[in-house]
């Protein structure tokens, strides 16, 4: 049986900081296909959580396996 009580508790936890990332990339947009720094930033958020993410190249996006 689904624990939604668990599930809104570890979202609760997390909302501050995805929060965070959000406004970092909206403070610094980059154009389509550039998108360097907005990877880097959501490549630490993930780390920052041991979730590790593998960088594609040319580094403008990356893959996660949560």
């Amino acid at each position: 049986m689904l624990d939604t009580a668990h599930i809104d508790g570890l979202v609760a936890e997390v909302l501050p900081q995805v929060v965070e990332v959000r406004r970092a990339i909206h403070r610094h947009p980059e154009l389509s296909g550039e998108e360097y720094s907005t990877t880097e930033t959501l490549a630490k958020a993930l780390r920052d959580n041991r979730i590790f993410p593998r960088l594609r190249t040319p580094r403008t996006g990356l893959i996660a396996d949560i």
